[in-house]
């Protein structure tokens, strides 16, 4: 699948026109985003804005029966938790919020399919995040990709991350992030000593690895020299949170705080 702004531009025509299939295209596309682009502002930076929240729980109020986007907003609902998590701060209030929201997707999923793997994996990122003993996770025999950019610094640092299925969705997710943090990467000095890696998983075990850095021309990624392999195993659901070597990502677009 390739994307082009014109496509995400025309989803948000006739999103706002009352169609909830484009409304929950364009907040699935969003997801994979830290904020929309046609909302970005450069004077507060790329900063998570979950702007693909009002979309879905459009369609998800108008369609109780709409499970797969359901799954979709609690899994970004539980993201913005673990994020809120990770800030300083009083954030106990909006967090319960949350919490309360997503509890209630993911019951209402488990009532139709009590087997449900992404909601009982949801629910199992919820109680980690909260500090609650879970059961023992188990190995999960999904497909992804998953992009990383990290750095250090000083005692801290910090993450950005992509968990993704479609490789169209991640290229496209991967240029507007490389765009929105222009500067990120310089010619003389690359990352300047930041990773940027791309992981594929199959049947839930890295399967290839790709240092990004190394791809990066003009500050952008040279995609006809980057081979992105086609997993076997079945495909991560739409909001699932993957199970990858005892941790457990969020679906779509995270920013993790050290």
């Amino acid at each position: 699948m390739t994307i082009a702004e014109e496509l995400t531009s025309a989803l948000r025509t006739v999103a706002d026109a009352g169609d909830l299939d484009a409304a929950r295209e364009l907040g699935r596309l969003l997801s994979l985003l830290p904020v929309d682009p046609a909302c970005y502002d450069p004077l507060t930076g790329p900063v998570s804005t979950w702007s693909e929240l009002d979309w879905l729980r459009v369609v998800v109020d108008a369609r109780p029966g709409d499970l797969t986007t359901a799954k979709l907003l609690a899994g970004r609902l539980v993201q913005q938790i673990g994020y809120l998590t990770e800030m300083r701060g009083d954030h106990e209030n909006a967090i319960d919020a949350l919490h309360e929201e997503a509890e209630g997707l993911y019951s209402r999923v488990l009532r139709t399919d009590p087997a449900d793997s992404t909601a009982r994996a949801g629910r199992a990122r919820v109680a980690d995040l909260c500090g609650h003993e879970t059961a023992a996770e188990q190995h999960e025999e999904y497909a992804f990709h998953l992009a990383e950019y990290g750095y250090q610094s000083g005692g801290g640092g910090g993450s950005a991350y992509i968990v993704v299925v479609d490789p169209g969705e991640l290229r496209w997710a991967l240029d507007v992030w490389l765009k929105l943090n222009e500067g990120v990467w310089d010619e003389e000095i690359g990352l300047a000593g930041a990773w940027f890696t791309l992981t594929t998983v199959d049947h839930g075990a890295v399967v290839n690895e790709i240092n990004l850095e190394d791809h990066i021309a003009d500050g952008l990624l040279d995609w006809d020299s980057i081979v992105i392999p086609t997993p076997a195993g079945p495909p991560l659901p739409t909001g699932h949170p993957p199970l990858l070597d005892g941790l457990r990502y969020d679906f779509g677009y995270s920013e993790v705080l050290a």
